[in-house]
């Protein structure tokens, strides 16, 4: 198929420049005009195959994972809940194992990752909370009886740190939900496609109109043709370059939509406070990382450590910028409930 939409690309072309011929006068123009629809086709066209692999193979290994609910049907039930309670219907959804946090949508199917580790220690958080409101319901002939004769036992650990884990747990997920409910994975790779053809169209019509402003006409000569068609594919690099800010920008802008989400979709305010400390411990930690790497203290400025975090995790926000939209959502919740209080 692909070879057959290359072959129609290039009788396309040729059509379309019906004044050419296979002739000797005509070869360098055949040959210059042939060369740049090929190098400004190269980057969409591979853009176009490659999602398509990528799309197809990230489905396939997702449906093969093992799902949630067969292992762990507490976290299952916890995660329905809140998907339901975000707006959602939870039979849209389907939960599965893997490496890390993560969501993946298209025309067929929904899926949100979770990773083993975390969902083990949810999965006992989730039991441990559970267990903690039961004994607080007992009455004390209840709970003297159960500690005789039973397998339950009064709660050693206090119910924060669960708490803690369940609600930082819970911001990830809605931020995740949040991405589906934008159907960020579909748009996501409609902007990998739109960004090569928008820059090649910014190109065609930059050297159309410097070739029309300065009077340069197609090469007249087979030597010419070579050298401005080594050009025009010589600026395949620089154009593929040029993607990955545009993209990564668009990527930001996702994750930050995706944070408000979840941030507006929080039902108590310590989920809040449970978001905005795991993106100050995690500003802390990549500080930390940077200043051990550079043999240094507290020599880096906020400036290098932006950078720095472009650098190793491009495609999202620095962590103090989502500390402090957090930040604003908890200030907006006291200012609401402040009421509340009286």
């Amino acid at each position: 198929m692909n070879k057959k939409y290359v072959s129609y690309s290039l009788l396309i072309g040729f059509l379309t420049f019906n004044s050419l011929s296979f002739s000797m006068h005509n070869a360098p123009r055949f040959i210059y005009y042939g060369s740049k629809a090929l190098a400004s086709s190269a980057l969409p066209l591979a853009t176009m195959v490659i999602l398509h692999k990528v799309a197809k193979d990230e489905e396939e290994k997702i449906a093969d994972l093992p799902d949630v609910k067969s292992k762990s049907p507490i976290v299952q039930e916890w995660a329905e809940s809140i998907i339901e309670k975000s707006g959602c219907s939870k039979d849209d959804f389907s939960l599965k194992y893997g490496e890390s946090w993560a969501s993946f949508s298209n025309a067929n199917a929904k899926y949100i990752r979770i990773p083993m580790i975390e969902s083990l220690l949810l999965e006992s958080a989730l039991q441990q909370k559970r267990n903690a409101n039961r004994w607080q319901r007992m009455t004390i002939f209840e709970k003297f009886e159960e500690s005789l004769f039973g397998s339950f036992d009064e709660p050693m650990v206090s119910m924060e740190n669960y708490n803690q884990h369940i609600d930082e747990s819970s911001m990830v997920l809605k931020h995740e939900i949040g991405h589906i409910v934008a159907n960020d994975g579909e748009n996501s790779r409609r902007m990998k496609l739109a960004i090569p053809i928008a820059i090649e169209t910014v190109c065609f019509g930059t050297s159309f109109a410097f070739n029309k402003l300065c009077k340069i006409s197609p090469p007249k000569t087979i030597m010419k043709s070579l050298m401005r068609s080594g050009l025009a594919f010589g600026g395949i690099i620089p154009k593929r370059l040029c993607f990955f800010p545009i993209y990564f920008t668009y990527s930001r802008y996702r994750e930050a939509e995706a944070d408000k989400f979840a941030c507006e979709n929080a039902e108590t305010k310590k989920e809040l406070e449970a978001s905005y400390a795991y993106w100050r411990l995690s500003e802390e930690d990549f500080e930390k990382k940077c200043c051990s790497e550079q043999l240094a203290s507290t020599d880096l400025t906020e400036i290098d450590l932006r950078s720095k975090y472009k650098a190793f995790d491009p495609g999202h926000p620095y962590p103090a910028d989502r500390a402090d939209m957090v930040q604003k959502y908890i200030n907006e919740w006291d200012a609401k409930h402040s009421g509340d209080k009286h």
